[in-house]
This record gives structure tokens, C-alpha cells and sequence, in this order.
């Protein structure tokens, strides 16, 4: 809660800075960082409690009730042997914890996606209160009440000052569409690594980690990125469940060791599989040798170059 109100501090002293002007250098941590960080603590929350109430429904209310000892007297929570609210139960938190996680992926898009958790909070708590009230003054209803309507309120905020927010966010996010992370851009090195090493025609500074940025690029101008990151991590975790097989994250796996996983990738039995690669390296290996000096140093000839100038002449007679 406090860094929601950090947020929203830092937003409406920055309500003077245009939309697509950049935070003053001074400031060390964004406020659109900030609102992420909440929304995946939310999440992660979210998860844990929804979690608990699964596998031991009975054992959660009753440490919650042990927890209103310290600061009250408070009756029991009312037992129930019914297992349909449980499942409603879970299937909310599950939905809570899906819409934490869409929400902080895009500050600029993520409006929707607040609202539906404060309408989902506020219900609760109100519930919650409801249930304090007319069925039993116990601990358990009063802290929902308390702690759902402090989510709300907060997740609230974050919906109030979203478009402020946005405006924090790198170029390339609100271009449309969110860059890579680091974890998906070191990814994609160790995949071009692998499928255009340095050796007698390229170098270390033409090699295919050197295309990084400009195949990143053009998949998001393709609108691919999202499907293009799902291919770099399904490749990275591949070692563990598809031969040859290895106990390591493909870009933590040797140089040769990559070549081979990729070569069993193109060899593959299964279809999908041999296309995702083919995909791959249509995509990047474009970018590594279409440039001249590459060209050059492999004996390509430019077609520019192929035709003679005065052959050319009398082609166009």
C-alpha cells in the first residue's frame, strides 16, 4: 500500500511533464516500476493464498482465527463441510492472480484489467463486511474486509494514474508492443551464437549475436514478438525435456552443445518443431547475411555487381 501511494505521489508531481517526455534524469526508480512490482507482489500473493485455501481449506481459517487472538477476543469462524465455495474460492484467486499478471505486463493497456480486479476486491471486502455483520463477528470476514479493501483501493490508484504511468514506460513499450527482456534478449545471443558462430567468414563483430537488436526489432515492426519470445523460451528449456538431453538452460549450454540442439531442432521427427526452427533461422540468419560485408567475405557477389555494366547496356537495347 505504501508504494501505491509512492506511485501515485510521484505521478501528480510529474503531472506538469508531458505525456511522452521522459522522467527527469534525477530520479532513480520510476513510478511505472513501482506499479509493476505491486501488481507482481499482488500476484504472487494471490497465488500463495489461493494455493493455501486449496490444500488445506480447514487449516487456513483456523490459523486465521488463532491470528485474531492477538488482537481481540473473536468467535470461531463458522464451519462448513461444503466444498463448492472452496472451488469458487480458488477459481477467484486464480482469476485475480491472471489479471495481476496481464496488467503489469503493459501499463498502457492494462486499464481494463484493473478494473476488473477492483470490482473483484471491492466485492469481496464487501462481502466480507457483510458477513461480519449477519453471520458471525469473526476474525477471518473482518480481515477480508480490511485487507481486500486496502487492495482495492490501491489497485484503484494504480487505474487512476495508468496513462501518467505509461508515459514512464521505455520507447519501444509504447510503440507498441513491449521489447524483450534480458532474459529473452540473452536468449536470443545464445541462439544466433549458435546458428552463426564466428569462424572464417564472420567475425566476432559480424557474427550473429551482432544482429540482436535489428531482428528484435523487426519482429516487434512484424507484430511477432509475443509468439517470437514463446519459440526463444520453449528453445531455452528444451535441453530438459526434448534429446539430447542436459541439466542446463540452452543458453548456459556450451557453444557446441547449442549447435547440436539446434541440429536436432532442423532433424526432428516431429513437424512443429522442425518448422519453429526453420522459422528461426529464416527470421534471423536474414539479418546476419544479408549485409555486405558479410557478402563479401563469403564470396557472394552483390547482384548489383553480377551483370556488367555494358552487358547491362545492351540487355537494355
Amino acid at each position: 500500500m505504501i508504494a501505491v501511494i509512492t506511485i501515485d505521489a510521484a505521478c501528480c508531481n510529474g503531472a506538469r511533464r508531458s505525456a511522452g517526455s521522459p522522467p527527469a534524469t534525477g530520479e532513480t526508480v520510476r513510478p511505472d516500476r513501482l506499479a509493476i512490482l505491486t501488481l507482481r507482489v499482488l500476484a504472487i500473493s494471490f497465488a500463495v493464498v489461493g494455493t493455501q485455501f486449496l490444500l488445506a481449506p480447514d487449516a487456513t481459517l483456523a490459523s486465521l482465527d488463532a491470528t485474531g487472538a492477538y488482537f481481540g477476543e473473536f468467535p470461531a469462524t463458522p464451519a462448513t463441510g461444503a466444498r463448492l465455495w472452496l472451488a469458487l474460492s480458488v477459481a477467484y484467486m486464480l482469476l485475480v492472480t491472471l489479471l495481476a499478471l496481464l496488467a503489469q505486463r503493459d501499463l498502457s493497456r492494462a486499464r481494463p484489467y484493473l478494473a476488473l480486479l477492483v470490482a473483484g476486491k471491492a466485492c469481496s471486502s464487501l462481502v466480507a463486511l457483510l458477513s461480519y455483520r449477519t453471520v458471525s463477528p469473526s476474525f477471518p470476514y473482518l480481515a477480508n474486509f480490511v485487507v481486500d479493501g486496502a487492495i482495492a483501493l490501491g489497485v484503484a490508484m494504480i487505474w487512476l494514474a495508468a496513462p501518467r504511468l505509461a508515459a514512464y514506460a521505455p520507447d519501444a513499450r509504447r510503440s507498441g508492443g513491449a521489447a524483450l527482456s534480458r532474459v529473452d534478449a540473452g536468449i536470443l545471443r545464445a541462439v544466433l551464437e549458435a546458428l552463426a558462430p564466428p569462424g572464417s567468414a564472420l567475425t566476432v563483430e559480424t557474427a550473429g549475436p551482432s544482429v540482436a537488436g535489428a531482428v528484435e526489432g523487426y519482429v516487434r515492426a512484424a507484430g511477432g514478438l509475443g509468439a517470437f519470445r514463446w519459440l526463444l523460451r520453449g528453445l531455452e528449456i528444451s535441453p530438459f525435456l526434448l534429446p539430447p538431453l542436459w541439466l542446463r538452460r540452452f543458453s548456459k549450454l556450451a557453444l557446441d552443445d547449442r549447435v547440436r540442439v539446434l541440429k536436432a531442432w532442423e532433424d526432428s521427427r516431429l513437424w512443429p518443431r522442425r518448422q519453429a526452427l526453420a522459422v528461426l533461422k529464416l527470421v534471423t540468419l536474414t539479418h546476419v547475411y544479408g549485409r555486405p560485408e558479410v557478402l563479401r567475405a563469403i564470396g557472394y557477389q552483390d547482384p548489383l555487381e553480377r551483370v556488367p555494366l555494358d552487358g547491362a547496356v545492351e540487355v537494355a537495347r
